[in-house]
């Protein structure tokens, strides 16, 4: 489900497995796949590390310019693996499309639905920036933000407990721009980063029964 929050300027909700929704991880992998992954020592549960995703390639190509390069190398391709793997990721990123597509689609129904007009036009901006990001590359430091947000949230969405890098890296750029421009000042970039700070700490375990136990995690058997 997507949810958008009274005062909520960068949207995006973490829902599968949130640390404190409690909600379950689905088990996708067929068992064919599951005893590959056993003979290279890994599992449905290696995912944790230290990678960080290419999210400055995002904000440069967008999921339809990334799309389109998954597409180029599938007609390519003669390895039937490797075109099963291109086609994979083409769902994935329709996946991602389809999740802000309906973000945008429910800030354009509660903005119909609101009274106060300054609320009414962020949430416009709202459904406009989700049309636009992360399919297409931003156009300012707003929409990168959001870009970022959505595409951090799939991946943590798939049980890849994963960071966001150097976040202030690709996004200066992009500040850089707007508050030269004059389109943005000092105070609406540090609200915006702030609304972001808050969606990071949606999911900490605020309720008791849904608190994930790791106490036993050094108990080892000799």
């Amino acid at each position: 489900p997507v949810s958008i929050s009274d005062d909520d300027l960068i949207v995006g909700t973490m829902r599968m497995h949130a640390l404190a929704m409690g909600n379950p991880f689905p088990d996708y992998a067929t068992e064919m796949e599951k005893k590959e992954a056993a003979l290279k020592g890994t599992s449905i549960k290696s995912v944790w590390g230290h990678s960080v995703p290419d999210y400055h390639k995002v904000l440069s190509q967008g999921f339809h310019g990334i799309k389109q390069e998954i597409e180029e190398r599938l007609g390519g391709s003669n390895e039937e693996k490797k075109k099963d793997f291109y086609r994979a990721t083409l769902i994935c990123c329709d996946a991602v499309l389809a999740l802000a597509g309906r973000y945008a689609s429910l800030a354009l129904e509660l903005s119909e639905n609101e009274k106060t007009e300054t609320r009414k036009r962020e949430l416009k901006k709202i459904s406009d920036t989700c049309l636009r990001v992360p399919g297409y590359p931003p156009r300012n430091f707003y929409e990168a933000v959001q870009s970022v947000w959505l595409t951090h949230l799939a991946l943590q969405c798939t049980l890849d407990y994963i960071g966001c890098g150097r976040i202030d890296r690709y996004l200066y750029p992009y500040y850089e721009k707007d508050v030269s421009e004059g389109t943005l000042t000092h105070e609406e970039a540090l609200e915006i980063i702030e609304c972001l700070l808050i969606k990071f700490n949606e999911t900490i375990q605020i309720k008791k029964e849904h608190r994930e136990d790791h106490s036993d995690a050094f108990d080892y058997t000799y």
